[in-house]
């Protein structure tokens, strides 16, 4: 499996079996950086088919962070909550 975007891998896969296995691979490890950043207070802002490549060892990396956002923990007037920081 070589380097390049997820999207041109799917549709280069020879049986709908292959497409469906890598299709489940990727969502797992697209879920995983996504609570990755969560976790990290880090909205990523612009997840796409071309925002989500594959690099030789066959690991989705997620790519283009340029609307990622900070996370800010405010307060609601009772419970806190998590919203995008807007940085005025």
């Amino acid at each position: 499996m070589g380097n390049g975007y997820v999207i041109q891998i799917m549709d280069a896969s020879e049986s709908e079996k292959d497409r469906e296995g890598y299709l489940t691979k990727c969502v797992v490890e697209i879920l995983e950086g996504l609570k990755y950043l969560h976790d990290h207070n880090i909205i990523h802002g612009n997840l796409k088919p071309s925002n989500v490549l594959t690099v030789a060892n066959g690991i989705i990396k997620l790519s283009d962070f340029g609307l990622s956002r900070p996370r800010a923990l405010v307060s609601t007037g009772g419970d806190a909550e998590w919203e995008y920081f807007e940085g005025i």
